[in-house]
């Protein structure tokens, strides 16, 4: 009778197939693993190209500057408002609707404006100031002016900023 028994118990077990729950969890933080180093990379990706396109914004800026001063003398003030010779000093944001207007559309079609631009993420355009150094600059009476942004991107020849938002500037340096 005994024997009956332990046959019939070990017809009954059938072989089980499937995974069990520590191969699913190993399978489950390696794909999370993967999915956190993509998302990273990503962001890096887009930081980068941002700052691509900033340098090419601020570049196409700073031609048609150069295109101003040649046909009228001197750079613009930020608004409409036509060159003033003299010291005259200012400063205005991308985010602005009169953002170096007098450079569109002789100039350039559209002027362009940070990818971001809002907040820290915005060109800066001051006239009657010079630059100095990679990211330094001063007042003077002369006709000069500079183009700070804000990369999202850090290292670089740029690394350290102006003030505590800007760290990347081009500018006249006459």
């Amino acid at each position: 009778m005994y024997e009956y028994v332990i046959i019939n118990s070990m017809k009954s077990r059938k072989k089980q197939t499937g995974f069990t729950i520590v191969e699913l969890l190993i399978v489950i933080v390696v794909i999370a693993i993967l999915a956190a180093i993509s998302i990273v990379a990503y962001n890096g990706i887009q930081q980068r190209a941002r700052d691509s396109q900033r340098s090419n914004d601020i570049a196409t800026i700073q031609k048609a500057l150069e295109m101003y001063h040649v046909d009228n003398g001197g750079y613009p003030a930020c608004s409409v408002t036509a060159y003033q010779p003299g010291g005259v000093r200012g400063s205005c944001y991308s985010d602005s609707v009169n953002f170096v207007a007098a450079l569109s559309p002789k100039y350039l079609a559209t002027v362009p404006k940070d990818p971001v631009n809002s907040g820290e993420q915005r060109y800066r355009y001051v006239f009657g100031s010079k630059k100095t150094g990679d990211v330094t600059y001063a007042a003077t009476s002369d006709d000069n002016y500079i183009i700070a942004a804000s990369r999202e991107s850090s290292g670089g020849p740029y690394a350290t900023q102006i003030g505590t938002t800007y760290n990347y500037m081009v500018g006249s340096n006459n």
